[in-house]
């Protein structure tokens, strides 16, 4: 089904297509730019109808995101998107999407994406996908001020809960030790 939605450039590749996405791009790249535009048209729609929520979107949105270019990546990151990425980091593939768009946006997005996530710190810090979009925002994000009121204080806050949980002390250990390797689960 996902198959579908590449386009009739690769219909006839969709036995390997079922396999993985980056095979065929890699074996065929005089399609990739007609695929990729296939992608970011369907991107498009799903973000404009709110359909961000379904995981076969999700995936198809991700294979956008990693295979797409920075520019058109940064013009995807609207307010439209940011008000849907909240409820799509607790999936694999929405918390890929979510870092990426912090990873590629400007600071005035991202300044967005924190205030999206206010109110939902705690829930992401105890999630095996999530709390891996908080570790690239602290990578990412400059405004230390904006980090400590929104994010912070919220981590401060609920504390007792999150170190209760192993991803949240993940989490805790990420924040306090950033070059420590083993503050990841294995993928």
């Amino acid at each position: 089904m996902i198959t579908e939605f590449y386009g009739k450039e690769l219909y006839l590749y969709r036995d390997l297509l079922s396999e993985h996405f980056t095979k065929v791009i890699e074996l065929y790249p005089e399609k990739k730019d007609k695929v990729l535009e296939e992608l970011l048209n369907h991107t498009q729609v799903f973000i404009e109808k709110g359909l961000t929520g379904h995981i076969i979107v999700q995936h198809l949105m991700l294979q956008y995101f990693l295979h797409g270019s920075e520019d058109t990546i940064q013009e995807l990151v609207t307010e439209k998107l940011v008000e849907q990425l909240v409820k799509i980091v607790h999936t694999k593939e929405g918390s890929k999407i979510a870092m990426r768009c912090l990873w590629y946006s400007k600071a005035k997005e991202r300044k967005l994406i924190i205030r999206t996530f206010k109110g939902h710190i705690k829930d992401m810090c105890m999630n095996e996908n999530s709390y891996l979009v908080l570790c690239a925002l602290f990578d990412c994000v400059d405004d230390t001020v904006l980090i400590k009121k929104s994010i912070l204080s919220e981590i401060m806050e609920n504390l007792d809960f999150i170190t209760m949980s192993q991803i949240g002390r993940l989490l805790i250990n990420y924040i306090l030790h950033l070059d420590l390797p083993n503050s990841f689960l294995p993928v």
